[in-house]
This record gives structure tokens, sequence and C-alpha cells, in this order.
């Protein structure tokens, strides 16, 4: 009888456990990495009616943006108005504005002013999209 075998087989099974383990955490390092937050993302809302702040505006919009990242970081967002239409940020004036530095998980609410362009009778939803900068 080899008294040496048994040995043998658990120095084996050891290597091939610290060897799983490794793998296991590698994995799990590497799936967290991947799913992580981004350290500089953001969110616009829905666009909901609101009151308007500005006179003369026939129809304003309110959304808001927020930090999703994990660093803060000033935001550039846009409108682009319906077709006939026309569209601001009522902070700005424009069609564009500059937020910032904005920190995470902080929100930034915005309202728009929207209308209507001669011979246009309707109002239209506009778009905004907003990115770090």
């Amino acid at each position: 009888m080899d008294g040496g075998a048994p040995l043998r087989r658990m120095s084996a099974t050891n290597v091939l456990v610290v060897l799983l383990v490794v793998a296991i955490a590698l994995g799990a390092f590497l799936l967290m990495r991947s799913f992580g937050s981004p350290a500089i993302a953001v969110s616009v809302s829905e666009l909901t009616g609101t009151p308007c702040p500005v006179d003369g505006s026939p129809a304003c919009f309110q959304t808001s943006v927020t930090n999703t990242g994990t660093t803060a970081s000033t935001v550039r967002c846009d409108v682009t108005p319906g077709p006939g239409n026309t569209a601001v940020f009522t902070s700005s004036g424009t069609t564009s504005t500059d937020a910032g530095p904005l920190e995470p998980d902080a929100t930034l609410p915005l309202v728009l002013a929207v209308d209507t362009t001669p011979g246009n009778v309707r109002i239209y939803l506009p778009k905004v999209g907003c990115s770090p900068i």
C-alpha cells in the first residue's frame, strides 16, 4: 500500500479547489464591473404638462434630468420642437441649456415653453435630450 497516494490526491484536490475559487472571484469581479454604474451618465424623465411661468406661451411642459453616474458633471440639454412649433427652456430662453455641476443622484427640473408658429394651431410634445459635457 502506497502511503503517499492519499497525500497526492489531497494536494491535487486542494489545487483544483483554489483554482475554482479564483475563477469564481474573477468572474464575479468582471460581472460587477460590466454592470456597474458608469462614471458619468444622465437620464431624462417623461414630459408632463405644467402651468406656464412665461406669459404668452400656450403650453408648458416639465421634465427632469438626473445624474445616474458616480461623478458630478455639467449637463447640456437640447430641446427639439414638434412640427410647426417652437420650444425653449424657460430658464435660458433658448433651445439648449447647460446646468451643473450636477452631483450623483441629483435631479434638476426643467420647464419648456411651447408655442405654435404662424399658420399652425396644434401643440406637439417636444423632444428633450441631455448629455454630460
